[in-house]
């Protein structure tokens, strides 16, 4: 009696640990940390950089504010190498670095220059 009550805590302890690891995401991972509405703060004289980006968890986006209008992308994020693709151009811009201040705040190095940007 005893092994059988010691198989069924085991096995409870093993399945309660598998299943607080899946982390709540599609991916089975953390959520990305670029997920959300970032709005620019302060950025290179005469850069015509979007006032607003929004990362989606599906790594697709959206800038809005741009010289030209709204801008639908996709985007990757490996490490701190960003690369976006703006809808309807086959070739990614450069990859830009991103430097997290905090979770609100971070800075854009490309070779434009570098930008910040908030959360929203």
């Amino acid at each position: 009696m005893h092994s059988k009550t010691l198989f069924l805590v085991l096995v409870l302890v093993l399945s309660m640990g598998m299943s607080c690891s899946s982390g709540g995401s599609d991916s089975g991972g953390a959520t990305n940390p670029l997920v959300g509405t970032w709005n620019r703060t302060a950025g290179p004289a005469g850069t015509r950089a979007p006032d607003q980006a929004t990362f989606n968890a599906d790594g697709s986006g959206r800038f809005s504010g741009t010289v030209s209008g709204n801008a639908t992308f996709t985007w990757t994020l490996s490490g701190n190498q960003l690369t976006v693709r703006t809808t309807g151009d086959p070739n990614p811009g450069p990859a830009m670095t991103l430097t997290w201040q905090d979770n609100n705040n971070l800075t854009r190095t490309d070779t434009g220059g570098i930008t910040t940007w908030r959360r929203a």
